[in-house]
Formats: C-alpha cells, sequence, structure tokens
C-alpha cells in the first residue's frame, strides 16, 4: 500500500511517537473508516511492543477494510509471536486468499504449520510443495552460474575475497 514504514518506523524509534500518533487519530476523524490510519497505529504499537494494542488496531483496520492484505500478515505475525499458532494460520491464510503470491504470508504460513497436528507431515509436505509452484511460476528458475568450475579460479577468488575482508575488518 506504500505507508512509507521505514520512515514512518525511524521517526518512531527517534522519539517521533506522539506526533505519530496525533497524524494518524487526526486523519481517523475526518474518515473513521481509514483502514491505513489504523493500521499504521499497530506499527507504531508495535514498535512500542504494546502487542494487545497492536493487535487491536490492526483486527481494526481489516474490519475497515477486508481485502487489506498486509494486515493479516501482520496479524499473523504478532499472533504467532503471542504463541497462537491457530490463529497466527488463519490470518496467514487469509492473507494468502487476497494475494495468493504474497511471499510473506507463504513462507510465514510455512512456518506455523510446523507447530500445527503436531506438523502433519502429508498437510505440511504438500503446503511446501504447493508454495514452490507459486514461487517457480513468479521467478524465472535459475539455470546457471555462468561457472568455468576452474577450482584455481575459485581459490584466487577466495583468497582475495579472504584479504579484502582482513584489511578492512579489523576486530
Amino acid at each position: 500500500m506504500g505507508h512509507n514504514c521505514f520512515s514512518r518506523l525511524r521517526q518512531v524509534v527517534a522519539g517521533n511517537t506522539q506526533e505519530e500518533f496525533q497524524k494518524y487519530f487526526e486523519a481517523l476523524k475526518v474518515d473513521p473508516y481509514y483502514a491505513p490510519a489504523y493500521y499504521n497505529l499497530g506499527v507504531v504499537y508495535t514498535v512500542q511492543s504494546k502487542m494487545d494494542a497492536a493487535a487491536s488496531m490492526i483486527e481494526k483496520a481489516i474490519i475497515t477494510n477486508l481485502t487489506y492484505a498486509e494486515a493479516y500478515n501482520n496479524l499473523g505475525v504478532l499472533y504467532r509471536d503471542v504463541g497462537d499458532i491457530a490463529l497466527a494460520n488463519n490470518a496467514y491464510e487469509q492473507r494468502l486468499k487476497i494475494d495468493p503470491n504474497s511471499r510473506n504470508a507463504g513462507q510465514n504460513r510455512l512456518l506455523v504449520m510446523n507447530y500445527i497436528d503436531e506438523g502433519n507431515d502429508d498437510k505440511l509436505f504438500e503446503a511446501h510443495r504447493d508454495w514452490g509452484r507459486r514461487f517457480m511460476r513468479l521467478y524465472q528458475p535459475f539455470t546457471s552460474w555462468n561457472n568455468s568450475k576452474d577450482p584455481e579460479g575459485f581459490k584466487k577468488h577466495y583468497a582475495t575475497v579472504q584479504v579484502e575482508l582482513t584489511d578492512e575488518c579489523t576486530l
């Protein structure tokens, strides 16, 4: 959705939290159904480690916009981090219904599936296979490094890299 998340987080970390809250609450006064304001408040609360408040705001973002895909993914992360694997999985699955090619939600879902039904191997294997198929449709398969497979060339390159690292990195 392009809400400049990194800029927002830098402001929060720099201590401009009140300014951030004010901006989002003002937006909600103008339009109480403006989902990005709820979502961004959830991000601010997350940075402050106020997870209940963060989840509440992100849930409000979803209620006001049922197709807010990124909100589902971040809600899943919050649920996962507090140990509610079933709710996390549901949130990731909702995100994938909206955007089946979401890398983050797909990977996050695979992670939590390890803890559902004691890591049911068949379901987990099929989920990995399905994710792999989707991933392959999105990205061109890798075919070659254009590597001559010359061991001496590798040793020479590796030695150069080691020298550069040694010269630049002092401990």
